[in-house]
């Protein structure tokens, strides 16, 4: 399987054809608009529109597509946590972030979902590579990157107590800050795009 294939074809068993509910992918859609809005505006994501996008989600997947496979269903809520823990755990990622794919979890599948997550990284790395060489500090970053995974190896093996978070000091400036549920919502347009396409 090519690197494009990853994105435009489906598993067996998953959708291979347009999605079912193209209502609901549109209410997705909007949900993901919706954090982004305010994300930018308060570097928030209420945690209100995350448990409207997942009762969307649950009765998406058991009112209209009738999918009575809990198991899976719960998998497809909870994987983004279980992928980004430990980003979570450093401070890398925030929670609004992985509860905002945790919701496109339930609307895409973990199949589609991890390709929107692909996409989305894909993304945050072309705009945080972008500003970095408008910045003129991309050597510096990577610097600071190698020196706190250094920190971080040598902490983990032999300290104790709480760790550090990454760019911790960056983050409390603005200009650091890349907002990742832009890039959530480029891959869900992006997934969705490809399926039509490939539908």
């Amino acid at each position: 399987m090519d690197f494009l294939s990853f994105f435009v074809l489906f598993p067996a068993g998953g959708m291979r054809s347009k999605f079912r509910g193209g209502g609901f992918i549109a209410v997705l859609i909007l949900i993901v608009a919706a954090a982004v809005a305010f994300d930018f505006a308060s570097e928030k994501i209420p945690n209100i529109l995350i448990i409207l996008g997942i009762l969307a989600g649950l009765y998406y997947r058991i009112g209209f597509l009738h999918d009575g496979a809990i198991g899976k269903i719960v998998f497809d809520l909870f994987f983004p946590l279980m992928l980004f823990f430990i980003f979570f755990v450093i401070k890398a990622f925030g929670a609004g972030d992985i509860k905002l794919l945790m919701v496109c979890g339930l609307f895409l599948g973990t199949a589609n979902n991890l390709r929107c997550i692909c996409l989305a990284l894909l993304t945050a790395a072309m705009i945080g590579l972008f500003r970095l060489l408008i910045q003129g500090k991309l050597l510096s970053r990577f610097g600071s990157l190698f020196l706190y995974l250094k920190f971080l190896v040598v902490k983990l093996r032999y300290g104790n107590g709480e760790i550090e978070p990454y760019l911790s000091k960056e983050r409390t400036e603005r200009v650091a800050k890349i907002h990742f549920s832009l890039p959530i919502l480029t891959g869900v347009l992006l997934v969705v795009l490809f399926n039509r396409l490939n539908g």
